[in-house]
């Protein structure tokens, strides 16, 4: 079977488990890889670091990986609507998205996979600039928690109901959000990378500690910093033993901190690039991927190009192994597959319209650095691209926003038996 074909419904329903019968509502893709190469400027090599290739010139007849279009959510919300951050229950059942732009409140959607149906409409404010900039599930999945940027609130919901159950006030100033949020495997706890610091909020005890950083984090050049250090995004292993955070802040030197599970102490440090926003943690916890933004590059004067790169570092020798420029304008996002085999990013390319730009969804092969499949994602009515990504728990769903959420079925190209 050729790498421009898929599954038969009957096939893909089995593959994902959670998708009902045969009745998609929308038509299948049968193409959703991309079929004309973009022009880049080079990559100049780094000694002992694999070049992360831009593009393949075709892509893989036979891809090790594949995309399927089920189905979408959310079209016709609301006109002038789009959706941004998607996260998967951890049984991969249910969706959280929330919605962008609009002249209403936003809010937070759930979904329930198989049978498609709204569950329910998280309201989170009357006021339409106020943003959700994180949504994560507690471990059990009868809770999600969710994340408001201006106000510096995190809300405990019942996935259940739809009813708040809690709201923690992060502090702050009100230019130092709450931008990132993780579940501890104990069902109970949540990481909350806030502009106060980053707080572990007990949601059963209803208490909160704030984690200090200060000595972890080297004070900037030049700098004199008048606030601590804090973690813009953080994410858990699989086996949820250790959590990692990035400190990205003018002050301060760029920074990955790695912090045991249980103890919540830091166990390993590791410089980074500055102009670091995206942050994947290895499900292993063996490497970290981040974007950085690289002055060094060679000069460019079409406005089109930007100079973000995407590295990847080795957490216990903290040396980068992977970079490159994945995209000819820039990083979205960017998450592990749950196997940690492919790296998964959203980007731009901005040559594909005149004063605009296409969203492009490409998967990383991390053992040779090499794209083997991409797929194109909807722009919104803003010009809005894909805040987040997500892969559910089981590997086989890919979730991605935009003027709806697009949910594809992944398929992986089955590996020959050694002798």
């Amino acid at each position: 079977m050729s790498g421009r074909h898929f599954l038969s419904c009957l096939c893909v329903t089995a593959l994902t488990g959670v998708v009902g019968a045969c009745s998609f509502g929308d038509p299948a893709d049968e193409d959703v890889g991309q079929t004309a190469p973009v022009t880049i400027e080079p990559f100049p090599p780094e000694v002992g670091v694999k070049p992360l290739d831009h593009q393949a010139e075709p892509l893989p007849a036979d891809p090790p990986i594949r995309f399927k279009k089920l189905f979408a959510l959310g079209r016709g919300w609301q006109r002038g609507a789009a959706f941004s951050f998607v996260a998967f229950s951890p049984n991969g059942r249910i969706l959280a998205a929330s919605r962008a732009e609009g002249r209403q409140p936003n809010e937070v959607a759930l979904w329930d996979l198989q049978s498609r149906k709204l569950l329910h409409r998280l309201a989170h404010t009357n006021d339409p600039d106020e943003r959700v900039g994180a949504i994560a599930f507690l471990s059990g999945g009868d809770r999600v928690v969710t994340a408001c940027w201006k106000r510096n609130k995190v809300f405990l919901w019942d996935v259940q109901t739809g009813n708040l159950l809690e709201t923690l006030d992060a502090g702050g100033k009100a230019n130092k959000s709450v931008t990132g949020l993780a579940a501890f495997p104990d069902g109970k706890r949540v990481i909350c990378c806030a502009g106060s610091g980053l707080i572990v909020w007990d949601t059963d005890r209803k208490t909160q500690e704030t984690l200090s950083l200060k000595e972890h984090v080297p004070v900037g050049r030049f700098r004199t910093p008048t606030y601590p250090g804090y973690c813009s995004s953080a994410a858990f292993t699989a086996d949820g033993s250790h959590f990692a955070g990035n400190v990205n802040d003018v002050l301060y030197a760029p920074t990955l901190l790695v912090f045991d599970g249980k103890t919540c102490r830091v166990t390993g440090v590791s410089p980074i690039r500055p102009g670091n926003y995206f942050l994947a943690y290895a499900p292993d916890g063996s490497s970290f991927a981040a974007d950085y933004y690289d002055p060094d590059l060679p000069h460019s004067f079409d406005p089109t190009v930007g100079k973000t790169v995407v590295g990847i570092w080795d957490v216990r020798s903290g040396k980068k192994i992977l970079a490159g420029r994945l995209f000819n304008w820039g990083t979205c996002d960017l998450t592990y597959t749950r196997d940690g085999k492919y790296l998964v990013a959203a980007g731009v390319h901005r040559d594909r319209l005149e004063g605009g730009g296409t969203p492009v969804i490409g998967v990383w092969d991390l053992s040779t650095g090499k794209v083997v499949n991409e797929i194109r994602a909807a722009s919104s009515p803003f010009g809005l691209l894909p805040a987040s990504l997500a892969i559910s728990p089981d590997n086989k769903l890919l979730a991605v926003p935009g003027p709806e959420i697009e949910i594809y079925a992944i398929e992986y190209a089955q590996q020959p038996k050694r002798r």
